[in-house]
């Protein structure tokens, strides 16, 4: 268990990647974005797209905004729901759906990128490496949600 800025995180392996690769040098400059960005109160809600496990939702809602994530990989997603039934509700005005998002409703095929699930896909959006594994997921349009 990482506990990263009040945040209780579980310790989770992605394949050859773990979830202590989450806190690099370049993801603390955009958790201190959040920090800077909720103390001027400059914004009321966001989207976290390929949400993981759910560190930037937590982080984005506990400066109040909304949040909503999406995640079609469903070993991320009930990793991401647990991380969220273990803090206060009432940091929690978010939304998590197992879905992916791009151009379109509809399904599409998911690449699972076993040796590093973080870099996971709809098919043909990538070139994949080492063992994969395909499965089907729903896809959402993304426009609306940024109408949101």
């Amino acid at each position: 268990m990482i506990n990263y800025r009040g945040l209780a995180i579980p310790f989770v392996s992605f394949g050859n990647v773990t979830s202590d690769d989450l806190f690099c040098d370049k993801e603390q400059e955009i958790f201190d974005f959040y920090e800077a960005a909720g103390k001027a109160g400059r914004y009321k809600c966001a989207l976290d797209i390929g949400a993981n496990i759910g560190v930037h939702t937590m982080l984005m809602a506990r400066q109040g905004w909304e949040v909503e994530s999406y995640e079609p990989d469903p070993e991320h997603c009930r990793v991401a729901q647990q991380c969220f039934d273990n803090h206060p509700k009432e940091f929690w005005p978010l939304f998590l759906r197992q879905v992916a998002v791009s151009d379109h409703d509809g399904k599409e095929t998911f690449v699972r990128v076993k040796g590093n699930t973080t870099g996971s896909h709809i098919k043909g959006d990538k070139q994949p490496y080492g063992e994969l594994e395909e499965f089907e997921v729903f896809v959402v349009n993304c426009r609306p949600l940024f109408d949101w």
